[in-house]
């Protein structure tokens, strides 16, 4: 369980080659790209616990495929079309002598960098208004970013029933990697909601496996016993049996014995 707590960003996109001539701009906030068309980048940093990656060809090794990763920076690469965001990745950043094996787009132009406050602002934006698919990936860079606290902002998402299930399932999963305690009472309460899709559910159910704040072994026994949909107990238990821990044990070993 515990290699499930460090997040790793594993993209088939590969990393673009070195932005030669790309003008470096003054900085600003993200939200000023909207004025202007075209494919833009910039800089995030990247928290301790988090990694991203991608596949490169690299002149050194004669073109070979290689996996690079970037531990302490990523790019964010963001394609806008008639005022508006079309396309948004994350890649590693660059390391000498490496080219690209496949290319989304080059940006034509690198920003930033851009002030912590001013990434949470324009991703959460994202998150509120954008399409799902571009707002679930503003919910990976928020849990990127280095310096940001978002739990509250993820906590509001995973409880806004106006959002589809995938969105509110990508914010619980994010939500999972926050360490604060009130966390774990809106899992928990996700995971109770018996008028919530069950893939949402499923997805607390799974965010509460990896909290360090509390102990989830008694919340997730007590679910087993007090749900009654069959799909969110398949779930838990599977969970459950991936704890090391003899409560588990002794309590399959006490259904096992029911009637």
């Amino acid at each position: 369980m515990g290699n499930l707590k460090r997040t790793s960003f594993a993209l088939l996109a590969v990393l673009v080659a070195p932005f030669a001539g790309a003008a470096q701009e003054a900085p600003g906030t993200p939200m000023d790209l909207l004025r202007q068309d075209g494919a833009h980048g910039f800089e995030i940093p990247l928290r301790d616990s988090v990694s991203v990656c991608g596949w490169t060809r690299s002149r050194e090794s004669g073109g070979a495929r290689e996996r690079n990763c970037s531990e302490s920076h990523a790019l964010v690469i963001l394609d806008v079309e008639d005022g508006r965001f079309t396309k948004f990745d994350v890649e590693p950043l660059p390391k000498p002598g490496q080219e690209p094996s496949h290319k989304w787009r080059t940006p034509d132009r690198i920003h930033g960098p851009f002030s912590a406050d001013a990434l949470k602002t324009f991703f959460v934006e994202m998150a509120e208004n954008q399409p799902d698919e571009l707002a679930e990936d503003a919910l990976g860079v928020l849990g990127l970013v280095d310096g940001l606290v978002v739990w509250p902002e993820l906590e509001r998402f995973a409880g806004d029933r106006s959002r589809s299930g995938e969105f509110r399932s990508a914010a619980l999963f994010w939500l999972s990697q926050e360490t604060h305690r009130k966390v774990v009472s809106t899992l928990e309460s996700v995971a109770r909601a018996d008028e919530d899709e069950i893939e949402v559910r499923e997805a607390a159910v799974f965010a509460l496996t990896q909290q360090t704040q509390a102990d989830p072994v008694p919340i997730l026994m007590d679910l087993v016993e007090s749900t009654t949909d069959p799909d969110l107990i398949r779930t838990t238990l599977f969970w459950l049996a991936q704890e090391d821990d003899p409560r588990v044990l002794t309590f399959f070993g006490d259904l096992l014995r029911q009637p």
